[in-house]
């Protein structure tokens, strides 16, 4: 027999010897219990792994997430330009950032305090319906929504904002007893270049877009 199949029968023998029921030391029975109690704790940490990813899911969800309209908030609007500025790095593909400014909907929502925030669902309802399902819709306070356009040039932007146009002057908004007819302020920014494009700066483009009265401008970077 050889060295290695000797070594191979003592290995065997000892595995053997330690499952053995009739063999009962103390040192033995401490060794078992050591090796159930080792794995109960492999257990117990694979559970706690799982409870952390799961609280962790909702933690990002509750902090990028608008809690009236359901749609992605400030931070989450941050989160999708990053990801489309990635994409425009790796594969070329611009995408255009849209401030959507409603100058009526501080008096709306004065005149209907308790419908507004189903006043601001409908709204981000009617300008996700204008949209492409890969683009994303945020509000980002009480009078702003944002929307992400994902792989858009300037060629075909215009499109994109004549559906939300259309989707938010359609039809006027009943608040109250009164019907209200809007009039979106649409400040647009293109993005070609990830070497100038910081998400912080171009919301802050956006709204000075607006500011200086030239929210129809589509302004490429």
């Amino acid at each position: 027999m050889s060295d290695r199949e000797t070594a191979q029968d003592e290995a065997v023998e000892v595995i053997d010897l330690r499952d053995d029921p009739d063999l009962d030391t103390p040192s033995l029975r401490e060794l078992r219990t050591l090796r159930e109690r080792m794995i109960g704790l492999e257990d117990e940490l694979e559970t706690a792994r799982m409870d952390v990813g799961r609280l962790q899911l909702q933690l990002d969800l509750f902090t990028s997430t608008d809690p009236t309209t359901g749609l992605v908030n400030r931070a989450g609007t941050l989160d999708a330009i990053q990801i489309a500025t990635e994409r425009l790095e790796r594969m070329s593909e611009p995408f255009a950032l849209v401030l959507i400014q409603i100058p009526e909907l501080d008096a709306m929502r004065r005149d209907a305090m308790e419908d507004s925030g189903d006043m601001a669902r409908h709204l981000g309802a009617l300008i996700g319906g204008g949209l492409r399902r890969l683009d994303r819709v945020g509000r980002l306070d009480d009078g702003n929504f944002v929307t992400v356009l994902s792989n858009i040039d300037s060629s075909h932007i215009d499109i994109v904002l004549d559906r939300v146009r259309t989707a938010l002057t359609a039809m006027p908004i009943v608040v109250g007893d009164s019907e209200q007819d809007l009039n979106p302020q649409l400040a647009t920014i293109v993005a070609v270049s990830p070497d100038r494009v910081n998400a912080d700066t171009l919301l802050d483009q956006t709204s000075e877009l607006i500011e200086a009265s030239t929210s129809d401008e589509i302004l490429t970077i």
